[in-house]
């Protein structure tokens, strides 16, 4: 078994995710603290907002959230960006989760079951969004 075998990983993610859920909250991520008094909440949205705002993320871009886990920041981007957002894991669960998720908040965004190493769309993106889901790709040194 390699350290990033897509079986295990989704087995882990089907598992864990409403643990995490219920541990992390609705993001799946670290965060970004200013002052240190921040809630882990709070530091979650402003590492969203951060990155957001440092990739120049423009009003009604089209984005693709790699590794959405439960679509919090394809949520966030839609509702306060207008972005239209595609969030893409390999998770079943996290798949379920994150459509919920923008039932409930009324995002528009879509969320699928796919692989970041197989992923075929026929439309362009404008941003390619992933949070801390790089070490689940397949080192490919050339």
């Amino acid at each position: 078994m390699s350290y990033n075998d897509k079986s295990q990983i989704i087995r882990h993610y089907d598992m864990v995710s409403p643990y995490y859920y219920s541990l992390w909250g609705e993001h799946l991520h670290h965060g970004y603290w200013e002052t240190g008094k921040e809630t882990k909440e709070e530091a979650q949205l402003a590492l969203t907002k951060h990155l957001a705002k440092v990739a120049g993320i423009k009003h009604s871009s089209k984005i693709l959230d790699v590794g959405c886990g439960f679509g919090a920041s394809s949520i966030y981007l839609a509702k306060y960006l207008d972005a239209k957002c595609t969030g893409v894991t390999i998770s079943p669960v996290q798949v379920s989760m994150a459509q919920n998720a923008a039932k409930k908040e009324n995002a528009l965004c879509e969320f699928l079951l796919m692989d970041a190493e197989k992923m075929e769309f026929n439309e362009p993106f404008d941003v390619i969004w992933s949070i801390e889901s790089i070490s689940h790709y397949t080192n490919t040194e050339k």
